[in-house]
Order: C-alpha cells, then structure tokens, then sequence
C-alpha cells in the first residue's frame, strides 16, 4: 500500500502521541479521620455536605489530587486541629489526621476567667514586665539579650495563671497578643506560647491565635 506523504506523516503524529500521553490516569489519596475529642465533630470537604464523626469514631474519604477546603466542628469549641485547606498528592496514597477541638485564644482565656478551663505557664517559660518595648527588630530577638534583657524573667516550673487578661504587647515594632496576669505584686505578660490551657479534668486542649 501506497501512502501520500501527508496522510503518512499525520498517522505517525497520531501514533507516537498516543504512546506518549497514555491512558488517563486518576491518582487519589485515601484519608481517614479520627475522632479523639470529648463529642462528635462535624466535617465536610470542598464546600461538601457535612458529615458527622461520633466520639472515638472515625471517617474514610478518598480525595483527589489537588487542594481541598475543609471545615471543622465541635459543638462549644472553635473549630479544630484540621487545616482550612490542604493538598493531596499521588505521592501519599493514604494518610491518617487525628481530630481534637481548638479554642480561639480570646475565647480560651475568657473561659479562664469564667473556671471553665485553667491556665499555666509551660516549664522554662518567659515573662516581659511590659507592654512596650521600643527598638529595631534586631534588638528583640531573645529574651536574654539585647532590649528585652532589661524586662524579661524566666519562669521556672508551673506557675498558676489567674485572672489571666489578653493585651496586645510592642516589642521593637512587632505586634502580637500576649496573657497578661499579676505575680507577686507585678505585672507579667507571657506569650502564649509559653501557657498550657486545660479542663477542669487537668486535660489539655489545644488553643489557636
């Protein structure tokens, strides 16, 4: 058989194309969630239906390749430890996520003050005496030097916050909310960082800025 050089050349482009594109391939990554909080959670993906996890439960969804919402509840709380988005890859056909319940800190330290819930200071913690430390940022870099020597204390152990108020503290042109109670007769601000919030059954919780 005889082919004209045209029909010849657009056969072949048709051929060597099909051998590089292949048949499609649909990659997936198989997630399972599950329910280590105190109630059930509510969870839905991509602006999806809820779905409800009971206590201790758990959730198999299998979810494409690319970036997913997600949307997290507990009845009382804030949300919860899953991320507002995030991306799945042919890379990692399965994971597991373990969900608890978050605080917002506002809400957390207001539960504080109510006994709802109890806040300490982690172990080997810092404490500023003021608000307003002014400098350029390469001054405040850490508590022991620089700007913030002259104003900071390291806590050692667990100290007990009470009457613990939220208050927004300066430190050479860096903003950020920062616990403010009283110790000893003088006032003490920690970064939250530095603080341990739990249930009244001594368990903690998780808390978000």
């Amino acid at each position: 058989m005889t082919w004209k050089t045209s029909t010849r050349l657009r056969t072949l482009l048709t051929l060597c194309m099909s051998c590089v594109a292949g048949p499609p391939a649909f990659a997936a990554t198989e997630v399972t969630l599950k329910n280590e909080g105190p109630a059930p959670v509510q969870v839905s993906f991509d602006n999806g239906s809820p779905v409800t996890i009971a206590r201790r439960g758990s959730l198999r969804v299998t979810l494409g390749d690319g970036l997913h919402v997600t949307q997290c509840r507990y009845d009382g709380y804030d949300g919860c430890n899953l991320a507002n988005d995030f991306t799945t890859t042919a890379d990692v056909p399965r994971m597991t996520l373990t969900l608890l319940p978050v605080y917002m800190l506002e809400h957390a330290v207001a539960l504080v003050g109510q006994g709802t819930l109890s806040a300490e200071t982690r172990p080997d913690g810092w404490s500023i005496s003021t608000l307003d430390v002014a400098g350029a940022a390469t001054e405040c870099l850490a508590y022991d030097s620089g700007k913030l020597a002259a104003f900071s204390k390291r806590q050692v152990g667990r100290i007990s916050l009470r009457d613990a108020k939220l208050a927004t503290q300066n430190l050479c042109g860096s903003e950020h909310q920062v616990i403010g109670v009283t110790l000893n007769g003088a006032p003490a601000y920690f970064h939250p960082r530095f603080v341990a919030f739990k249930e009244k059954n001594g368990k903690p919780v998780l808390v978000r800025q």
